[in-house]
C-alpha cells in the first residue's frame, strides 16, 4: 500500500495483490483517489502507522504483519502479509531484511524519479509520463480494486483536467542577496505547501529551476481559479524564514483531448507570461485571457 498525508486526509493506496499472478492494482507514483482508502478504514494499517513500526496480530481467519517502508522519515509504502498460522520472531526478523532490501530498490528508483531537493516528481518523470498523468485525473486509467471493504474516495463528477505552471517571483534576487542555501530551503518551503494545499490526485512537479507544475482536476475554469488563487494566497502569506514575503505568479490552461504536451505547456507559459507582465503574484486563466482578446490566437 501507498500511505500518503495531504489536505484533504491520510489516504492508503492498495498498489499489487500477491496473487497468481500478481494484480496490479494501481501506479505508486502517479496517484490517484479511484482506489485509496482512509486510513483510518483500514484498522491494521492504520495500527502500523500509528505505532510506527511492524506490526504482527492475529485478525478474523488467521494472522497478519503489517511492515512500514520509509522515505525522508515519513511512512511512504506499507507491505501487508497474511497467513493462517502466527508469525515467529525469525519470520518477522526475515520479513523485515525482505522489506529493507526492496526499500532500498525503491530508493533508487525514487532518485530517478524525483527532484532531490524538493521530493517533487522531476522533469524528467513530467516528459515521459504526461500521458499518464491526465489519464490519472480523468479517471480514464484501467486497473482492478483489491478486495478490500473500506470506504473509497472519489474525484469530482464531471471535472476536467487543468495545467497550471508556478513561478517563484524575484527568485534570482532572493538567492543574489541570501545565497543558494536559502533559496534552496523557500523551494523545499514551497514544495511543502504545494503537498498541504493540493489534493491526493493532483499531480506535482518540479519543472525546473523556481518553476512547478501542477496537473489538477476541477469542474470548471473558475473552480480551478479559486484552487491556484487560494494556493497563491497561502504563498503570500506564509512567513519564509531569513527571507520573510515570497510571492508566486502562476499561469494555468484546460487540457483538452487532442493536447500535446508541447501546445500544453505553451499555453500554461503564455499565462504565466502575461501574469508577471502584469503585476505578478497573481494567477492567470489562458482561456479566459484569449477570450477578452488579451493574447494573440498564436
Amino acid at each position: 500500500f501507498r500511505h500518503v498525508e495531504r489536505k484533504d486526509g491520510r489516504f492508503v493506496i492498495p498498489l499489487t495483490e500477491g496473487l497468481d499472478p500478481p494484480r496490479i492494482i494501481n501506479d505508486a507514483y502517479l496517484l490517484t483517489l479511484k482506489h485509496a482508502m482512509a486510513l483510518e478504514d483500514a484498522p491494521q494499517l492504520h495500527r502500523c502507522v500509528a505505532g510506527g513500526r511492524t506490526l504482527a496480530e492475529r485478525i478474523e481467519g488467521g494472522f497478519a504483519c503489517v511492515l512500514p517502508l520509509y522515505r525522508q522519515e515519513q511512512i511512504h509504502l506499507l507491505v501487508e502479509i497474511g497467513r493462517n498460522f502466527p508469525f515467529t520472531r525469525d519470520d518477522l526478523e526475515l520479513a523485515q531484511q525482505l522489506v529493507n532490501f526492496f526499500n532500498g530498490h525503491l530508493q533508487l528508483i525514487d532518485y530517478a524519479e524525483t527532484d532531490t531537493l524538493t521530493g517533487l516528481y522531476n522533469r524528467k518523470t513530467f516528459d515521459e509520463h504526461l500521458d499518464r498523468v491526465l489519464a490519472h485525473t480523468s479517471g480514464g486509467e484501467e486497473g482492478q480494486s483489491a478486495n478490500h471493504s473500506p470506504k473509497r474516495r472519489h474525484s469530482p463528477e464531471h471535472a476536467s483536467n487543468w495545467l497550471a505552471i508556478i513561478d517563484i517571483d524575484h527568485f534570482k534576487q532572493i538567492n543574489d542577496r541570501h545565497g543558494h542555501l536559502i533559496g534552496d530551503e523557500v523551494l523545499v518551503l514551497l514544495a511543502r505547501l504545494m503537498r498541504n494545499a493540493f489534493r491526493l490526485d493532483d499531480q506535482l512537479f518540479r519543472f525546473g529551476g523556481e518553476e512547478f507544475i501542477v496537473v489538477l482536476q476541477a469542474s470548471g475554469g473558475q473552480n480551478a481559479l479559486n484552487v491556484l488563487e487560494r494556493f497563491r494566497r497561502q504563498v503570500e502569506t506564509h512567513g519564509f524564514p531569513m527571507v520573510g514575503d515570497v510571492t508566486i505568479s502562476i499561469g494555468f490552461t484546460e487540457v483538452t483531448r487532442y493536447d500535446n504536451p508541447p501546445d500544453l505547456i505553451d499555453r500554461a507559459d503564455k499565462a504565466l507570461y502575461f501574469a508577471k507582465e502584469h503585476g505578478r503574484n497573481r494567477v492567470e486563466h489562458f482561456e479566459a485571457l484569449q477570450d477578452a482578446h488579451e493574447l494573440s490566437v498564436g
